[in-house]
This record gives C-alpha cells, sequence and structure tokens, in this order.
C-alpha cells in the first residue's frame, strides 16, 4: 500500500480492454509474429530517417528485411506488398506535413511522470510542431484495426501522452518553447488502406471533462495492476471476439485455466 505502480501506455490500454488479458500478456503471453514485427521495423525507418521521400523509406525497411521471418515465400510476398503500401501512407502524410510548414521536435521520445500512486513511462512517436506554435503528439500505428472518431476521443494511451506534456515530461525537449501549447493526440493509421488515416484527440485543456476521465482510469488501473484484489475479468464481450483486437480470449475461458461465468 502507497508504493507507486508502474504503467505503460501499451499495458494501460489493455487493462482497461480487459484485465485478464493484461495480466497474461503481462506475466509471459505477449503478442509477436510478422504483423508486430513488421510495426516495429516501420517505426524505427521512420525514427532514423533523413531523407523521407519513398524511395529512401522503401530501401531502409528492404535493408531491415533480413530481420523479419516467414513461412513460407508468398507469405513474404504479401508482406513485401503491404510495407510498401504502408510507406505509400506514411509518404501521403508526410507530404501534407510539410506542406503545413510543420517540423518534427522529436522521435521515439521517452517520458515518464507520475500521477497519484501511478509512475507513467512511455515512448512518443512523434512530437510536431505547427506554425501557430503548438504542438501535436502522433501515434502511428501501423495495424489493421481502424478507430472511429469517438474511439480517437477517448484513445487511452493518447491521453496518456497528452498528461505526460501537462505534467512536463517533454519540458527539456529541443525545440519546445516552455509556453507551447497542445494542438492534442492523433492516432496515424498507416496499415488500414491506401491513404492515411488521421483519428484526432482534442487537446485537453479544451475538454476538462475528458481530462478527469482519464484521471480516473489511472486511478482504478492503478488499484487493478497493484493486484490488490488478484480478480482479472475477460471482456468476452468486446475484444476477446474482435479479431482486430488483442486475439482469441477462448483460453482465457477455459475453466483449466480460468473461469469466464
Amino acid at each position: 500500500p502507497g508504493e507507486l505502480v508502474y504503467i505503460s501506455p501499451s499495458q494501460f490500454d489493455k487493462f482497461l480492454k480487459c484485465p485478464l488479458h493484461w495480466f497474461m500478456s503481462s506475466h509471459g503471453a505477449r503478442e509477436g509474429g510478422f504483423e508486430a514485427n513488421l510495426g516495429t521495423l516501420l517505426h524505427k525507418v521512420l525514427e532514423e530517417a533523413t531523407d523521407e521521400s519513398e524511395s529512401a523509406l522503401n530501401n531502409a525497411v528492404e535493408s531491415k528485411w533480413h530481420t523479419l521471418s516467414f513461412e513460407s515465400a508468398w507469405l513474404e510476398e504479401a508482406g513485401e506488398r503491404k510495407a510498401k503500401r504502408m510507406i505509400s501512407n506514411m509518404v501521403q502524410y508526410l507530404r501534407k506535413f510539410d506542406a503545413e510548414g510543420a517540423k518534427v521536435i522529436g522521435r521515439e521520445v521517452n517520458f515518464e511522470f507520475e500521477s497519484g500512486r501511478a509512475r507513467v513511462r512511455g515512448q512518443v512517436d512523434r512530437l510536431e510542431l505547427y506554425p501557430d506554435g503548438r504542438v501535436m503528439i502522433v501515434d502511428l500505428k501501423t495495424g489493421s484495426k481502424t478507430f472511429t472518431a469517438d474511439e480517437a476521443k477517448k484513445h487511452a494511451q493518447l491521453g496518456l501522452y497528452q498528461l505526460a506534456f501537462e505534467n512536463g515530461a517533454f519540458a527539456d525537449l529541443p525545440g519546445l518553447d516552455p509556453d507551447s501549447e497542445l494542438a492534442g493526440a492523433k492516432l496515424l493509421l498507416v496499415g488500414t488502406g491506401d491513404k492515411p488515416v488521421e483519428r484526432n484527440q482534442p487537446a485537453l485543456q479544451d475538454a476538462p471533462e475528458v481530462r478527469r476521465d482519464f484521471d480516473r482510469l489511472i486511478e482504478a488501473a492503478t488499484s487493478g495492476m497493484a493486484m490488490t484484489d488478484r480478480v482479472f475479468i475477460a471482456q468476452i464481450d468486446s475484444h476477446c471476439s474482435n479479431s482486430n483486437e488483442f486475439g482469441s480470449c477462448q483460453i482465457h475461458l477455459t475453466k483449466a485455466v480460468s473461469y469466464g461465468g
């Protein structure tokens, strides 16, 4: 009691969607496979890029392609097509970004802050500075899951990133003015079609009721992750049946493993 509970944005998101899935994944049952590994590769390429042309980004992916593994040649070919499509989407976004006169002030930026009994640690994909002096936090999503505008407004990871900014976690970032305000945060979806999709979350200073909701969620997650009750419930009516989420919870509902009612 009273000890700090360490929370990462991804684990926070998992916990809110299904406490049992969070418990399983945080104690060894982690996701992997091609989709996750390709996403990691694309994040790395965008982080390291000095030339953001489509050919340069494709060459960078190709240079790291040997780090991925495939069960067959046709799966590798499908993976290459998917990677090129996502690079094309990323380049479309970057061209629009440049045309707006914006600049990147941070890539894969680590942060840490405290909220109540929680110490939140994570990493933001991009921090972008716009000509009006406001900052946008960007979370790059390479998966096939789509997000509605309403889902983005309530997105847990984006909320934590905004709270990190409000708590001064990026204050020492070069290029960031101490008086800079947030324009909000957004999901940049590059794996869901033939063009990039942006889903925005309004700045928390403009939505105090949303900020209060996030504060309450952090407190609830802190208590849950502290395992005070030692009870974790599978949310079988939500992500457990959604192939675009964390996957089936069928194993969680096997009586030899757990009991689902």
